[in-house]
């Protein structure tokens, strides 16, 4: 149901369900490695709310040592789905609409990394994801791994004979991770979330409380490069390079706002002043956000500067390439890790733009 489009454009709430919520099958080549999930077991889910406003996710990934009576499980409120140790070894993710409030959603298994990929890269921004790993996880390569612990905002290892449960808000830094090599110790977490989320990125101006920053980057195919919303005011960028937006946490204060660019693409001295750049950032005492995002950016990227980028906390750098949209966003304070997307080629080899970042401060 990962269709061949633009991720931000993926509407959860169209996906049709069947009687127990099961997914209903992409047949597309791409979904080829996505296991059917007969074995996984619920009854139908209930909405007790005309209007539910939150919801709470928990996933438990049992010990390794749980062979059946259903250990493992996912539930949506009160409403769990149990996945056999038997017949359904492998990685479990829930996709739940966040923009709906009927509590729409689809279970994805892999018992093998192919295609992961794809499925990491076409989750939509409004989507609540949720993964267990049950009896065995398959081994990850390089990118998969990034994309995993980027999505989870965290460096993620899956080690066999472990339990690893995980939640979050896919265009958030709202992560829960929980994972153990006991043997016969289940890994649990469990968190809730607003439902009924406004459009992405929000066209609202907000004048008070927290800032609400947005963004996101499209490859070299589209005039437009990059997108940064700040407070539902957005800044468009046409040029290739890395656009870098620095955010004051006070709305208020002079100088609020601070863009530059790094033609990084073209010139290999603006990689000096990226790294000059951000050093003075993370050495600055007012509190602020940053945003990068780039549009075939990389070409003349020094491996200094990529570090640098590494060292505010993301996960996916070493993985871009010269024509991928990447965009990022960070807070000074490091309170949260930060948020992160990279674009991704669909299966008829089409670029597309990232799906759209979001983070408080």
């Amino acid at each position: 149901m990962f269709a061949d489009c633009d991720p931000n454009e993926i509407n959860l709430s169209s996906m049709t369900l069947g009687n127990s919520g099961r997914r209903n099958h992409d047949q597309s080549p791409r979904f080829a490695g996505l296991q059917e999930i007969e074995s996984a077991s619920a009854a139908p889910l209930i909405v007790r709310c005309a209007a539910p406003k939150s919801v709470t996710i928990t996933a438990c990934s049992a010990g390794s040592k749980y062979v059946r009576g259903g250990a493992s499980y996912i539930a949506i409120n009160d409403h769990k789905i149990m996945f056999d140790a038997i017949y359904m070894r492998g990685i479990h993710f829930l996709v739940l609409d966040a923009w709906s409030t009927t509590l729409k959603y689809k279970i994805v298994t892999f018992t093998t990394t192919e295609n992961m990929v794809y499925f990491f890269q076409d989750l939509p921004s409004n989507a609540i994801l949720a993964m267990i790993v049950v009896k065995v996880a398959p081994s990850l390569d390089q990118r998969t791994q990034a994309l995993l612990s980027a999505l989870f905002r965290q460096p993620i290892v899956l080690r066999k004979g472990g339990s690893y449960a995980a939640v979050t808000c896919v265009r958030r830094n709202e992560a829960v991770v929980e994972s153990t090599t006991e043997e016969c110790k289940p890994a649990i977490v469990t968190k809730s979330f607003d439902l009924g989320t406004s459009s992405i990125p929000s066209c609202v101006v907000i004048t008070s409380g927290p800032r609400l920053i947005q963004a996101r980057s499209w490859s070299r195919l589209y005039r437009l490069r990059a997108e940064v919303v700040v407070d539902g005011v957005c800044t468009n960028f046409t040029t290739t390079g890395l656009h870098v937006v620095v955010i004051n946490q006070d709305r208020h204060a002079h100088g609020g706002q601070m863009e530059r660019h790094f033609a990084t693409d073209s010139d290999p001295t603006e990689s000096t002043k990226l790294v000059e750049f951000l050093q003075g950032w993370e050495n600055c005492c007012r509190p602020t956000a940053l945003v990068l995002a780039g549009t075939c950016w990389t070409m003349n990227l020094s491996n200094q500067a990529q570090k640098a980028i590494a060292d505010l906390g993301s996960q996916l750098i070493p993985l871009v390439m010269d024509l991928d949209g990447f965009v990022m966003i960070a807070r000074s304070d490091r309170k949260y890790a930060p948020t992160e997307a990279v674009g991704c080629i669909t299966s008829l080899g089409e670029w597309w733009s990232t799906r759209c970042v979001e983070m408080e401060f």
